[in-house]
């Protein structure tokens, strides 16, 4: 038993160390107004509004030659069905992008620690942003996903949402 133990312990140290690694591999960021895949930038940023506490943050997405590409907007909807510890409705943080010559947009929700990473990885990962232009392919799997509004899909779990 105390093997099969070690054996488990072993495997488990080794694959949190393979995704630790793989974390690092990669590397998305949003530093100095321009949005990074490793070392190489990949587009520009501009943020609206986004000072500390801040829920009506914009980040204007533009590629390397100013072409507007998209725009992330933090925004909240209060729930009164959901109660913060103060018994008041809970407001719940989500974001909406808005893929400028699509005339598309999806929400999905903000709860993270690190909004600029967290948009930034977004970002690369679904690949957006291919040669400088928005790669429509993967917006249309991301609107799959997320195409739904935020308030919309909220409603689907019998809970009403105002959105501000």
């Amino acid at each position: 038993m105390n093997k099969f133990i070690q054996h488990n312990m072993k495997k488990k140290y080794f694959i949190g160390f393979c995704v630790l690694f793989s974390s690092f591999a990669i590397s998305q960021s949003m530093k100095n107004n321009m949005l990074y895949n490793g070392k190489k930038e990949i587009a520009k940023v501009e943020a609206e509004g986004c000072g500390v506490f801040s829920s009506n943050c914009v980040y204007h997405i533009s590629s390397l030659d100013d072409k507007p590409l998209m725009s992330i907007a933090l925004l909240e909807s209060v729930n009164p069905l959901k109660k913060d510890a103060d018994g008041k409705p809970s407001i719940e943080l989500y974001l909406r992008f808005v893929f400028s010559d699509l005339d598309k947009a999806a929400e999905m929700d903000a709860t993270w620690l690190n909004l600029k990473k967290s948009i930034a990885q977004t970002i690369v990962k679904n690949n957006f942003i291919v040669n400088q232009q928005i790669n429509e392919g993967a917006v249309n799997n991301f609107i799959k996903l997320y195409g739904e509004r935020y308030s919309e899909r909220e409603k689907s779990h019998k809970e009403i949402i105002l959105v501000k």
